[in-house]
């Protein structure tokens, strides 16, 4: 059987792209949070593992409350931009800011400091990063309705993703820790 789509229904590849681009700030997030977050705190920055881990997990549950609490208000909110957009447009400056900020720890061996800063900072960036995939990604739905074309949004979304990720461990591996051996690096 064939199944052809109505006109109506496509949603053109310029929209498919940018729509995808928006996920490269969280590929970039995660992989970096994955990655170089632990690393960072625990031998660079001097932080006990164990303060480090709960930071991290006490990050995740906000993030857990944070997530569903920014969907049912988006869904909910209405303006002159719509639905979503005021949630996506006020995001990106703090979660650029709490990302620095997030590698930029007080100057200090203090565990306490260390330890509330790695909090506030990774909670400010994963909420910050709610303020926008949220919505972003229930903006599929107000694309199009078929089925087809939702799954190649969340395609482009996906592949953005793993292309952000890829582009941040790199920096990490070949800007930010240069003296690693070049043979564990993609080059």
């Amino acid at each position: 059987m064939v199944f052809r789509l109505n006109k109506q229904y496509l949603v053109p590849l310029p929209t498919k792209i940018n729509f995808g681009l928006g996920s490269v700030a969280e590929g970039v997030k995660n992989a970096t949070f994955s990655t170089f977050l632990l690393f960072f705190y625990t031998q660079v920055a001097g932080l006990s593992g164990s303060l480090a881990g709960t930071a991290i997990a006490l990050a995740l549950v906000v993030d857990a409350i944070t997530d569903p609490l920014i969907g049912n208000i988006s869904d909910n909110f209405r303006s002159k931009w719509g639905r979503r957009h005021p949630f996506m447009y006020i995001a990106p400056l703090p979660m650029a800011l709490c990302f620095i900020l997030l590698f930029q720890p007080p100057d200090t061996t203090a565990q306490t400091p260390l330890f509330l800063w790695m909090l506030t900072f990774a909670i400010g960036v994963r909420t910050a990063m709610t303020f926008f995939m949220i919505p972003s990604n229930s903006l599929v739905a107000e694309l199009t309705s078929n089925y087809d074309e939702r799954t190649s949004l969340m395609s482009f979304r996906v592949l953005s993703g793993w292309i952000g990720a890829l582009l941040a461990i790199q920096a990490g591996y070949l800007y930010f820790l240069p003296r690693l051996p070049k043979v564990w690096m993609v080059v």
